[in-house]
């Protein structure tokens, strides 16, 4: 059988090697993929099998998909064997519907597939494979999921002989840092308040601002119709006639009926949800990364106790817990509690402008929202509180 082979150059010694002892003919190889790569194969080489390895370079926008698909249209009894190591249903799936089926993983086994041809129903055994690990993987993360949900943490006590406490050095209890991820492309934020005028809206737009900055597609939803309708009032805007959004500073401002129509047209949603009500209790659980804002006046700490230590609709340890208005001392020992309880919380400044966050704040939303855009993150560990 004479070949054509698509690999990168450093590859051929190997591929040499490996059809040396046998029947089979190379003709040639194609180190680049090109607008006339097809054209060659089919009119100069005229081969009876194409080999295609995933490390082939790609050139003039000309993708090994394309080679597949167009080999396969012109000359539909050319045989084509894919080198590959995905673990990819779509692309998998792209072969099978290109009569593609023969496919292997490593140069060696290019002689017995060669010889014995692999079937349709080969290809669907990979397929279900694929979609057997991945389904017992999705398991997993979930079993891991609901067993850090069921993990027995002390429960936090934010009274005041509990933040007030001695016997621990303020300056070297540390801040949980959040560890970096894998970076996305969308996210949505969602910033609520378990007490009234804790700064959600300003929160929301000085996180905006940061991601603007950054040249993010970004925009803020109002749930509160009234935060809208002033919003409009204020910059002498009709409320009713830009119910489709306006603009505050070169940040578009959606209402909360243009959330799903915001989630598909920018990349960054943050969702400036304020008191967190029982209707939006399931929406705000949904959203990527959940901040809440938390007061610490002696009136208000016994809401974010009962929140952390009874709430049973939503992994209270996966919400990022903000104190504004509180000092530093008082701070550091709200945080020593809700480490205890495996909770993550940050101390936010006042911010006179939100158009410019000050530097603590920025520092924060590092943390918070680093981990889905590319915000550099510092990994090392931080005091609980900067001077």
């Amino acid at each position: 059988m004479n070949l054509v082979i698509l690999t990168h150059n450093k590859r051929r010694k190997a591929v040499d090697a490996v059809m040396k002892n046998t029947a089979h003919t190379v003709l040639g190889y194609e180190t680049v993929i090109r607008g006339t790569t097809v054209t060659r194969i089919l009119e100069h080489h005229v081969p009876h099998c194409v080999v295609i390895c995933d490390d082939v370079q790609e050139k003039e926008g000309v993708t090994k998909a394309d080679v597949i698909t167009l080999l396969h249209a012109r000359r539909p009894s050319l045989r084509i064997i894919t080198v590959t190591d995905r673990n990819d249903i779509e692309y998998f799936s792209f072969l099978k519907d290109n009569a593609v089926f023969d496919h292997i993983s490593e140069w060696k086994e290019l002689p017995d597939v060669l010889e014995m041809p692999m079937t349709e129903q080969m290809l669907d055994n990979r397929i279900e494979e694929i979609k057997a690990a991945q389904e017992a993987a999705e398991a997993a993360a979930q079993e891991k999921e609901i067993a850090e949900e069921k993990a027995e943490h002390q429960p936090v006590d934010l009274s005041f002989p509990a933040v007030s406490a001695i016997g621990f050095d303020m300056n070297t209890v540390e801040r949980i840092v959040i560890p970096e991820q894998r970076l996305i492309d969308k996210m949505t934020v969602g910033i609520a308040q378990l007490q009234h005028h804790n700064g959600c809206t300003h929160t929301s737009f000085e996180i905006a601002a940061l991601l603007k900055e950054k040249k993010a597609s970004v925009c803020v939803v109002l749930f509160d119709p009234d935060t809208f309708h002033d919003l409009a009032v204020f910059h002498k805007l009709d409320p009713e006639q830009n119910r489709d959004g306006l603009k505050v500073n070169g940040i578009h401002v959606f209402p909360v009926e243009k959330l799903d129509a915001a989630k598909q047209q920018y990349d960054c949603v943050i969702c400036d949800i304020s008191l967190l009500r029982d209707e939006n209790r399931q929406l705000y659980n949904e959203m990527q990364e959940k901040i809440m804002l938390c007061s610490a006046a002696e009136w208000d700490i016994a809401k974010t106790m009962h929140f952390v230590n009874y709430e049973q609709n939503m992994n209270v340890r996966k919400v990022i817990y903000c104190f504004p208005r509180v000092s530093r001392k008082k701070f550091i020992g709200i945080n020593k509690q809700m480490m205890k309880a495996g909770c993550t919380a940050f101390r936010l400044h006042n911010s006179i402008d939100w158009t410019a966050p000050c530097e603590e704040n920025i520092a924060v939303y590092h943390q918070v929202i680093g981990k889905y855009l590319n915000i550099p993150v510092k990994k090392e560990k931080r005091r609980l509180f900067r001077k």
